[in-house]
Parts: structure tokens; sequence; C-alpha cells
């Protein structure tokens, strides 16, 4: 089958485009051929943030030699919607694709609102990235509600997408993982990965509290705490240019702890079986971290203040029975992938 994928390709987010080679390493696993849509949400690089150049010439390397094939590229969603596409499947997902404040303008395309009748349309562990659907972008819901029952499959990777598309839209929906979580190894990217010793500290957000939550945890274990996600120093914090993808899952791959309030930093927390603290903010963004900590059994990580902290340091401490977690992952991983191969046939 010939698929069109549309999903956040064009990145200097090591998640989103991480997600994106998985789910076209999947789909090509499949049997199937798989061409990414070039439509890209604006990412403007600011004059400070100049200093990242060749932290940004390492993402194109690798989405040249990891990527399949992309389309033209589309500068506005009238011109997608305007072409010619030849497609058996439009596929869209994983990340935020349905999370409105992200895509904006372009919000209705990642529903799919383009494309022949006739051309089946899939959604695969699509997410909101919110725990209801936002108020300033409800004048959308009754073409939304449209779009969604012209789908042959759709699944969503947290139990929030599906209650909003239950409360929303009337709609089932299956549950999968993220595409990330698909693959058990990523060895055709990383070198063998090696231990560092530190407390890598991955913090999308880095306010205050979650600062002083990481240099505690570092004084408490006495290990040293590494931020990777800045473009200058800060106390307490050895410095590490931020990586790219080979660099960024060999640190969370071989971290004695991971600190991190991001989604994709617990996935490969999980993946590579590394101890870890969640720290999200109160901004109501952080549902999709919380399913998937209820989803293995381990919501008892996420501490949302330094004396929860400090009270409970135990469980930062102590070992992760990961067989109990891997095999949970395993069934959704046969689930998720069964969805896919079913919705495709």
């Amino acid at each position: 089958m010939k698929i069109g994928l549309l999903t956040y390709h064009k990145s200097y987010n090591c998640g989103a485009v991480l997600q994106t080679y998985a789910t076209c390493r999947l789909l090509k696993e499949l049997g199937h051929e798989v061409e990414l849509i070039d439509l890209r949400q604006p990412e403007p690089i600011k004059l400070r943030q100049l200093i990242f150049i060749p932290r940004f010439i390492k993402f194109h390397r690798f989405c040249k030699k990891f990527y399949p094939s992309l389309t033209r590229h589309y500068k506005t969603v009238e011109e997608l919607r305007k072409a010619k596409l030849d497609y058996d499947c439009l596929l869209v997902g994983s990340d935020q694709t349905w999370n409105p404040l992200i895509s904006r303008e372009q919000c209705l395309a990642y529903f799919l609102d383009f494309g022949g009748d006739q051309v089946r349309r899939v959604s695969f562990a699509s997410s909101f990235g919110v725990n209801m659907w936002p108020e300033s972008h409800k004048e959308l819901l009754p073409a939304i509600d449209k779009l969604l029952h012209r789908f042959s499959g759709i699944s969503v990777r947290e139990v929030t997408g599906q209650n909003i598309l239950k409360q929303q839209f009337s709609l089932d929906s299956s549950l999968v993982l993220d595409p990330t979580m698909l693959h058990s190894s990523y060895a055709e990217i990383t070198s063998s990965i090696t231990p560092n010793h530190r407390i890598v500290c991955y913090l999308l957000n880095r306010n205050d509290c979650q600062l002083d939550m990481a240099r505690y945890l570092s004084y408490k274990m006495g290990i040293p705490a590494r931020m990777i996600f800045n473009g200058y120093p800060l106390r307490g914090f050895e410095y590490c240019y931020p990586p790219a993808i080979k660099g960024w899952i060999e640190q969370i791959g071989g971290a004695e702890v991971v600190v991190t309030d991001s989604f994709h930093g617990l996935v490969f927390s999980l993946l590579y079986h590394r101890q870890f603290a969640v720290i999200p903010i109160a901004n109501g963004l952080s549902s999709r971290l919380l399913d998937l900590l209820d989803l293995v059994g381990l919501e008892d990580h996420v501490f949302t203040s330094q004396e929860e902290l400090e009270k409970n340091m135990e469980v930062v401490q102590r070992p992760i029975d990961y067989e109990r977690v891997d095999g949970i992952l395993a069934i959704y991983r046969e689930r998720s992938i069964d969805f896919l191969r079913n919705v495709l046939k």
C-alpha cells in the first residue's frame, strides 16, 4: 500500500524527529511504501539560536539519512488541498498532531481535510497533548467532527485522547503506544551505550522549581547533574552542548538517573531501563506523561514539589522492575502493530 504520512517531521526536537522515523520504519517493516507529506510547522531560527547551528546541521543529516522520500514542500495548507495526491492511504500521527495550540492555522490539515474521497484515512497514535479541547479553538469542532467520521481507523496514544474523542465527537478509538516504543532497539542510530554515571536532566521548561529539585537530587545521591537541553551553563549542572538525535539517545540511555518533563524523555528512559524522576509543570500539558506512567504502573515517579521529592527519595533510588514494565509494553506493542496491520489491509 502507498501511504502518505503527515506528522511533525521537520523539527529540531528529538522526540518529533524520532517518532517520525519510528513510524516510517514500522510501515516499511509491514511491507508498505511510505512518503512524508512535506507540510511544516514554522520554526524560525532566532538570532540567539545561532549557537545551535552545528546541532541543526546534525538534524538535517539525520533526516537525510533515515527519512523516506518527501513530497514537494507545501508552503500553505491551500497548496496541499489543491495537490493531486496518489496514495492508497493518508495517515496522520503520532506526536501532538491533534493539538490546535501547536498546529494553529494548519489544524484541519492534521485531521486530513485534503485528498480524494476514495483514499483511506487513518490516525496512528495521534495525541491532543491536552486533557481537554481548548476553549479558544471550539469553533473548529463541527468541521473536525465531520472529518473524523471519514476515518477508516482511529488510534491515539493516551487515554486522555480517547476521552476527548468520546466526549467531543462520540467516537471510539484504539489505544496504542507511541511509535518510538514499538522498536526495542535503535542500534542503527547509536553506537554502544556507555554509562555516564550522571543524573541527566532533559527539561524543556527548566523553571526554578525544577532546577532546584534536580540539584537536590544530585546532592542527596552524590552524583553530578548534567543538563542536556540548555544553550548556556547553569549553576549546579555540568554543561553539555545540546545533542542531536544520536547523542540525545546516548545521554539518556547511559544515565544513572533521568530527570525530565518531556514525554519522549520518559519514553527513552523506559526503553533503556533507566531510573527516572518526572517533574511536570502545572500547565495542563502533562497528561500524556501521566497516562504513560499509569499504563506501566509507575505513577509514583512524578514529583510536583521538592517537599514531595524529599519525602519519596527511595522511589527514585529503588530499582524499577523492568521485567514487569517490559511485559506490559510487549502486550501494547503487539496490539499497536496489530491495529496498524489490520487497518491497512
